[in-house]
């Protein structure tokens, strides 16, 4: 297991993957392993498998915060908000100061358009952890769809600064770029997000696809490169 996450760390998840499915095959695994195998499956874009993988860690330890956290945040990337939330919950509950728990709440409600709570719930942990890039990212993308744009990018900006190399920051940073008409600024931002996601199979198809569309809505036909990555 401890080779898996070395594997993961150095942007090979797919070898680390491969080594904790033969610890599956082995015999009776852990509920941290079987979590790991989850995480590393979502990285790698395969929902069902990663899905199984957290309720197998969760049939071992119901108590086990990181895979509640997992499994809402796979079900949040899908688009099943309200089954999200109901996991963000389990997960706050046992972890209640948890910024990482609080920020990925956050980005449900927004989604769910509770927009006041999650702002509410962006603060809290922007109070908690203040140079806390995820914090400021999550606000971000709370104002953004709260339609304050310029206050939001005030927030990526900031995350940027504590992390020059957050991800999120870069990504969000320049879609919002792209809706205030900046498409040149955009498009150089989303080149840096894509070169920091390498490793992160589904991150680069959804960074991929809104390089696309923003080069197809300017009449770069090379746009359908990105857009069918």
């Amino acid at each position: 297991a401890a080779l898996a996450r070395v594997y993961a760390d150095l942007g090979r998840p797919e070898e680390a993957f491969v080594i904790l499915s033969r610890l599956v095959q082995a015999g009776p695994i852990s509920a941290a392993i079987a979590l790991d195998r989850g995480t590393l499956a979502r990285r790698l874009g395969r929902f069902t498998l990663a899905m199984e993988c957290y309720d197998a860690a969760l049939s071992l330890d119901p108590d086990l915060a990181n895979a509640w956290t997992g499994k809402a945040n796979l079900l949040h990337e899908h688009g099943n908000y309200a089954e999200a939330l109901h996991c963000h919950d389990h997960a706050i509950a046992r972890q209640p100061d948890n910024v990482e728990v609080i920020c990925n709440r956050t980005a449900t409600l927004s989604r769910l358009g509770r927009l006041e709570e999650a702002l509410a719930e962006s603060n809290r942990a922007l109070k908690i952890a203040p140079d806390d890039p995820d914090a400021w990212t999550t606000r971000g993308c709370t104002l953004v769809q709260m339609e304050d744009l310029e206050q939001a990018m005030r927030c990526f900006d900031q995350a940027l600064r504590i992390n020059p190399r957050h991800r999120p920051a870069f990504a969000n940073r320049a879609s919002t770029l792209a809706t205030l008409g900046k498409h040149q600024e955009a498009l150089e931002l989303f080149e840096a997000a894509l070169s920091l996601a390498q490793a992160y199979p589904s991150e680069l198809a959804a960074l991929h696809t809104k390089k696309g569309m923003l080069k197809l809505m300017l009449g770069d036909w090379k746009g359908w490169e990105d857009y069918e990555h």
